[in-house]
């Protein structure tokens, strides 16, 4: 980010699903982290994790995975407990009114894009989340306007992972197409999640240049938001095998 004078900031999310082991948790609370959440079981670590002293109020909170009313209701409670940096990410248009039924006071969320899967998988097909063709439309006619949603991020994650090939490079530029153009529809847009995806050494061949990824991803951002003109994002990422 110095390297590109990238002026967002970066928050590294730690996925409670990949180890959910106190002492893990609170290793990680020392590094300055914050949370990500898939399911309603992760909020009750977290409000023990509140009640022990160990993670605060300050602390971001990104939620997804399937929006039951009982993970609806935890996500409540943290918020009546202080937690007002609190993002609900949308897997679906159809989530927005059972959030918006359950949810108390304005509700911060995310969106979640879906991306095509590479022509290689088993099963070629979008993954969970909006496609790129509905969402400008569904912020027009559902979010923009509504006093009771505050849209603070795009969630975009490629399921291959993040690899410096053609296809991941695809749908990065897609992602960052859709963001800019949301962006300027809705100025409170302020963060692009890039979810996890960071490859691990499995095997002795194993060769990732990390430094040159990293360097590429922020320099494409940076480039593209100067190009149409808007700020670029705080940017999120949710690394989980590779935490």
């Amino acid at each position: 980010m110095r390297t590109n004078n990238y002026r967002g900031d970066y928050y590294y999310c730690y996925c409670t699903k990949c180890c959910h082991f106190e002492h893990v948790i609170s290793e990680a609370l020392k590094n300055g982290v914050h949370i990500e959440t898939p399911s309603e079981f992760d909020i009750d670590l977290i409000i023990k994790l509140y009640e022990q002293g160990k993670i605060s109020t300050s602390h971001i909170l990104i939620h997804n995975g399937y929006k039951t009313e009982a993970y609806l209701q935890k996500i409540n409670r943290l918020k009546r407990l202080g937690f007002n940096d609190s993002i609900i990410v949308l897997d679906s248009m159809r989530e927005l009114n059972r959030i918006l039924e359950i949810s108390e006071g304005q509700v911060k969320i995310g969106l979640r894009l879906a991306t095509d899967l590479h022509p290689q998988s088993d099963y070629y097909t979008s993954r969970l989340g909006i496609r790129p063709a509905e969402i400008l439309d569904f912020f027009k006619n559902k979010i923009a306007g509504n006093k009771k949603v505050d849209l603070k991020m795009l969630h975009f994650f490629v399921d291959s992972g993040i690899r410096d090939n053609l296809y991941y490079w695809g749908e990065f530029q897609k992602a960052l197409k859709i963001f800019v153009e949301l962006k300027k529809l809705c100025p409170g847009l302020k963060a692009l999640n890039l979810g996890g995806g960071f490859p691990i050494r499995n095997n002795l061949g194993f060769e990732y240049d990390y430094k040159y990824m990293v360097n590429e991803i922020v320099r494409n951002i940076k480039e593209t938001c100067e190009a149409e003109g808007v700020r670029e994002p705080d940017i999120f990422t949710e690394f989980g095998k590779y935490t």
